[in-house]
């Protein structure tokens, strides 16, 4: 069951536990991010917050979360991959259960950056950990693991609120599951590819022009889904639909990503490389925030975000599958950090996303103008879609070698 350090090809089974263990350590990572979501009203209760307070818990796990994804994937490659996700796990455990029983909002403010900074390991070395050298099993592993993201968005948002009452049980669920699936990994994940001193076959790594397209391709994208989803509670406001109804809607991104990531190594197995796939993604994105700016009313809203889901979820194995050719590398611990440039850049992206809105909502006194103006993200990425094309493509289905399994 040992992986080949040169390449970290691994056996079937341990490929089949890698690949399971790294989504559902995906899933949880994502499902922090909303994880308060459903229970603001308790928290800013509990706690005694102000509006500024309530926004700076979620900036803080976020800002933390994007910005140690790069230095893991730096890490990766002295210590490996498994430990890296094995740490963010534990980290991410500490931070959750320190949330949980916290007692003020300062301390609440230290624990949330370091649930960030858990979630923020674990996401490029999930990515690493599920990774194969051929550029098209690759992809339909990274969409896999690029599931986890609409089930945690679905978790995050629905589920967890539905089955516990108190965020603070809840923060301490995500704790305990964090906890066990860091503990799994250690006793399965066996073998922990490393880049050695000298380099070995397949750990060169080439960060040019394509591996920054991929990210400012993300950044684009984050940008547009992250700032519908914030501001769609809002935009059904005003159209009369209660808060419970405006959550359930906005779930919809969660189920479009979750189909999206599944549905987009379809597309590469189809012969559509990174640009393709980017430009699609963005004129379904551009639509659909069109269409949501125009208030079209419940099943039109529904519709739209749904859409969103589905044009982020496509992107995202697409630019991390195409590691190998872009980036030039084989080894685990090369897809951790070019999944830490990519989604580190997709986090600040998404964090322009709400304020933009804001921003031209305050200048309009409206909100959908606001959510017009998300349309710069899925610019962005077609511009930079011209980068990749540039450097290196995506290679298509019939490139890929008959002879590797995935």
């Amino acid at each position: 069951m040992r992986a080949r350090r040169g390449t970290g090809t691994t056996e079937p089974g341990d490929a089949t536990r890698r690949l399971a263990l790294a989504t559902l350590a995906f899933t949880i990572a994502e499902a922090s991010i909303l994880a308060l979501s459903g229970y603001t009203g308790a928290v800013v209760a509990d706690l005694e917050l102000s509006s500024a307070q309530t926004g700076a818990l979620t900036a803080t796990l976020t800002v933390t979360f994007g910005l140690v994804q790069v230095p893991t994937g730096l890490l990766a490659r002295r210590v490996g991959t498994r430990a890296t996700l094995v740490v963010g796990l534990l980290l991410f455990a500490a931070g959750a259960l320190g949330s949980a029983t916290t007692p003020s909002y300062g301390r609440m403010v230290i624990t949330q950056a370091v649930t960030g900074a858990g979630a923020g390991m674990i996401v490029p070395s999930a990515s690493a950990v599920a990774m194969h050298p051929d550029p098209l099993i690759n992809t339909r592993r990274q969409g896999v693991v690029g599931s986890g993201w609409g089930i945690g968005y679905l978790l995050g948002l629905l589920v967890i609120p539905w089955l516990v009452p108190s965020w603070r049980a809840a923060l301490g669920a995500l704790a305990v599951a964090a906890a066990l699936t860091g503990l799994t990994a250690l006793a399965l994940l066996r073998t922990s590819p490393r880049v050695l001193a000298g380099g070995a076959a397949g750990t060169e790594l080439r960060l040019g022009r394509g591996v920054w397209s991929l990210a400012l391709i993300m950044a684009g994208i984050a940008m547009a889904n992250v700032g519908a989803s914030a501001w769609a509670p809002a935009i059904l406001g005003e159209a009369g639909a209660s808060r419970g109804e405006a959550l359930l809607a906005a779930s919809m991104i969660g189920w479009g990503i979750l189909l999206g990531a599944l549905g987009g190594p379809v597309t590469v197995a189809r012969g559509y490389g990174v640009p393709g796939v980017a430009t699609v993604a963005a004129i379904l994105m551009t639509t659909s925030l069109l269409v949501l700016a125009a208030e079209p009313g419940a099943l039109g809203s529904l519709a739209a975000l749904f859409t969103i889901g589905v044009a982020t979820g496509i992107v995202f194995p697409v630019l991390l599958g195409s590691v190998p050719v872009v980036a030039g590398t084989t080894h685990p611990s090369g897809q951790a950090l070019v999944a830490g440039i990519v989604n580190g850049t997709g986090m600040l992206g998404a964090s322009a996303g709400p304020p933009v809105v804001g921003l031209v909502a305050d200048a309009t006194g409206a909100v959908a103008p606001g959510v017009a103006a998300l349309c710069v993200g899925p610019a962005v990425s077609c511009l930079f879609a011209l980068g990749v094309l540039r450097g290196a493509q995506h290679p298509r289905a019939r490139e890929t070698s008959a002879t590797q399994g995935g």
